[in-house]
């Protein structure tokens, strides 16, 4: 199916789509109405995106100085060619080194040596190579020196991460963890893997978000593509190439998503690992990979719903700590609140020492 011309009729488009009226759009992102209109316009893009980067400078300007200080430090060997069932990517910005230390723990916890850990260190202090691999040998971190300036402007950063490590191991399935998610069972890779095996039509893992295309069920970033393509012919490109694949706005939400290998390489093959959305763009990462996976011809898989591996909720853990347990979930996202109101401390505690009663049996 040649789907080029479709697309390039799409890039080129200049039809408008109406605006759409931020009261109508599901609030899983908590914003107010004057902030739905500001976002709507190429103006109030601009401005938000500038204000959101407004740190970049003294952020990549601490980052480089940390460089200097870790020069002539001896770094443990690595191994970039052994085989694993999965790699597991997390993202550590600016003060994250804690969060990001106990996600690693908890996956050296429950994957052993069948798994390996990537680090994306976006210009911090306190995740450099040095301070990682001294008290993690194992873990690969990829470095970069200049600040993504955060959500939403991740993709850039992680399809060049994506990128390096299919090319670096060999792998069945790519997990990409937040710094505020942890793992909580154990065999992850190797059931995605098997999940992956079973039906080959799928591409990605997660918990699932679906528009249907009415205007009061959108989603936040089905509301960020339906006004963003009306000025950006990169995102009318990527969305074209995906509706012509079927998509209907699917998506696996960000904080534990899991990649198949054959989504990651024929995304390669097809270039999108090198499509950058434009500077001021609000369409989160985690939309991003929804459409590359239709536009390769493959789809999203649900694993985050009630009784499946994952946990993930937008502001909580949406089950009891305990359940989270009970239920065998492998993966919990947000770690910052608990389903009770329990703090980011007293999860981290609690499946802490219920992964040090797991080793103790």
């Amino acid at each position: 199916m040649d789907l080029e011309p479709a697309v390039r009729a799409a890039t080129r488009s200049t039809t408008l789509p109406p605006v759409i009226d931020p009261r109508d759009v599901h609030p899983d992102h908590g914003q107010s109405f004057f902030r739905g209109l500001v976002k709507q316009t190429l103006a109030g893009k601009a401005t938000l995106a500038v204000h959101r980067r407004r740190r970049v400078p003294r952020t990549t300007f601490r980052a480089v100085r940390a460089d200097r200080g870790d020069r002539g430090v001896p770094l443990p060997p690595e191994d970039p060619h052994r085989s694993f069932r999965g790699v597991y990517v997390l993202s550590a910005g600016p003060g994250s080194w804690d969060d990001v230390a106990e996600v690693v723990e908890s996956i050296e916890h429950f994957e052993g040596d069948q798994a390996k850990v990537v680090v994306v260190d976006d210009a911090t202090t306190d995740v450099r190579r040095r301070v990682v691999r001294e008290r993690f040998p194992a873990v690969t971190v990829l470095r970069r020196r200049v600040s993504s300036g955060g959500p939403p402007g991740m993709f850039p950063l992680f399809a060049e991460s994506f990128d390096w490590i299919r090319r670096a191991f060999a792998f069945d399935v790519l997990v990409k963890l937040d710094a505020d998610a942890l793992l909580t069972g154990p065999a992850m890779a190797a059931r995605a893997a098997d999940a992956f095996a079973a039906d080959p039509t799928l591409g990605m893992l997660g918990t699932v978000v679906r528009a249907d295309g009415k205007v009061e069920d959108f989603t936040y970033d089905s509301w960020v593509l339906a006004h963003e393509r009306r000025w950006s012919p990169q995102v009318r490109r990527l969305e074209a190439a995906a509706r012509a694949r079927g998509w209907d706005d699917t998506r696996a939400q960000a904080g534990v998503i899991v990649f198949g290998r054959k989504m990651l390489d024929r995304a390669a093959a097809d270039g999108w690992w090198r499509w950058r959305p434009p500077w001021w763009t609000l369409l989160q990462d985690d939309a991003a990979y929804g459409m590359i996976t239709a536009a390769v011809g493959l789809r999203v898989g649900s694993w985050g719903g009630p009784g499946e591996p994952i946990a993930r909720g937008q502001w909580r853990i949406p089950i009891d700590k305990q359940q989270v347990l009970d239920q065998g979930a492998l993966a919990v996202h947000t770690m910052r609140q608990g389903a009770h109101g329990e703090s980011q401390d007293e999860l981290r505690a609690f499946f802490r020492a219920a992964r040090g009663a797991r080793a103790a049996s």
